[in-house]
C-alpha cells in the first residue's frame, strides 16, 4: 500500500492546536512512502520451484506477478503438501497485483512450473 504524506513547514500537518492535532493545512509539497503490515512477510519466486512459506494458520495477502514467463503456473495451498489448491495463476493471467487475502489453516505452499519461470512476489501473514 502507497500513502502520500504532504509536508508544511518540516512537519507532516500543522495542528489546530495542542489538544486538536488533526490536520487543517497542507501544502503542495508531496512525499511518497510505503507502508508494509507488522508481522508480514514477502518471498520473491523466479525459478520453477515448491516452497512451504509457513506451517499452520496464515494468510496470503497479496501476490504480485511481475513477469508471466512461457507457460508458467504459480500453485497455492492450504497445506504443506500439494493438497487443497486453494488459487491458481497461470500465464495467461498476465502480470498484475493480486488481492488474494485468503485465510489459510493448514499451512502456506506456492509451488511453481512451467516451460519458462516468471517472477512473483507473494506476501503472507
Amino acid at each position: 500500500m502507497t500513502l502520500t504524506t504532504r509536508r508544511a513547514g518540516g512537519h507532516a500537518f500543522e495542528p489546530v492546536d495542542d489538544f486538536n492535532p488533526l490536520p487543517v493545512r497542507v501544502q503542495e509539497a508531496v512525499e511518497s512512502h510505503v507502508v508494509t503490515r507488522t508481522g508480514s512477510e514477502a518471498y520473491v519466486f523466479t525459478t520453477n520451484e515448491s516452497k512451504n512459506l509457513k506451517a499452520g494458520v496464515g494468510k496470503v495477502g497479496h501476490i504480485a506477478v511481475w513477469d508471466a514467463g512461457t507457460a508458467w503456473v504459480l500453485d497455492l495451498y492450504d497445506a504443506l503438501s500439494n493438497a487443497n489448491q486453494v488459487w491458481q495463476w497461470v500465464t495467461a493471467d498476465g502480470k498484475g497485483i493480486f488481492a488474494v487475502q485468503i485465510p489459510m489453516t493448514d499451512g502456506i505452499r506456492i509451488v511453481t512450473s512451467g516451460t519458462t519461470p516468471g517472477s512473483a512476489t507473494v506476501v503472507w501473514e
